[in-house]
């Protein structure tokens, strides 16, 4: 058996009575996901991390002293202002869904998850400015995602699967104007980047 305590530490940190883990650990192990956003993600999830919390100290990001160990994974500023950059805060309204994610939300939650990795792996950088900060971070985001997406788009081009591609990376016309895409897929089967 194992002592799944960061449950429990969950439960007290979201206020909730309970969770349901498995569609959680679903979403975070599917495809969309690369192993260097999953690791980062796992880690998080399992709140087996060191953290300004822990040290007593503000955190590098916003500067604001940190209340609790969540803090990095759905509390800080910085963290905020980029989701809201993206446009995705409406999707993203409250600490269970910044935390975990959204189940209907595939494209949405790899963007995300993009974010979330690359703030929590940059928790304990400083930066001159918040400004600097946030900027900073968005740069390495996109560029994550688009190294993400290329690495991708070159395995689904050589195995004749641009269509799969599209189908999993590519916003529906809902989506359209709701998330912030900076890719496309030309009409010559080149993925551009804007």
């Amino acid at each position: 058996m194992v002592d799944k305590e960061w449950e429990d530490r969950w439960l007290h940190y979201l206020l909730l009575d309970e969770i349901d883990w498995g569609p959680i650990w679903a979403q975070l192990h599917s495809n969309f996901n690369n192993n260097y956003v999953k690791s980062a993600i796992w880690e998080s999830f399992h709140l087996n991390f060191w953290s300004n919390f822990r040290a007593k100290e503000r955190c590098h990001l916003c500067k604001e002293l940190e209340n609790d160990i969540t803090h990095i994974i759905n509390g800080c500023k910085i963290l905020m202002e980029i989701i809201k950059s993206l446009n995705l805060n409406h999707i993203y309204n409250n600490k269970f869904k910044i935390t975990f994610g959204v189940q209907s939300e595939n494209i949405a939650n790899y963007i995300l998850f993009h974010v979330k990795s690359v703030v929590f792996r940059s928790r304990f950088k400083n930066f001159h400015s918040l400004a600097a900060c946030k900027l900073q971070l968005i740069m390495k985001c996109k560029n994550n995602i688009k190294q993400d997406l290329k690495s991708r788009f070159d395995i689904a081009k050589s195995k004749n699967k641009i269509e799969d591609f599209r189908d999993a990376f590519l916003p529906s016309r809902d989506d359209i104007g709701n998330i912030i895409y900076f890719w496309k897929v030309s009409e010559e089967n080149c993925l551009e980047f804007f």
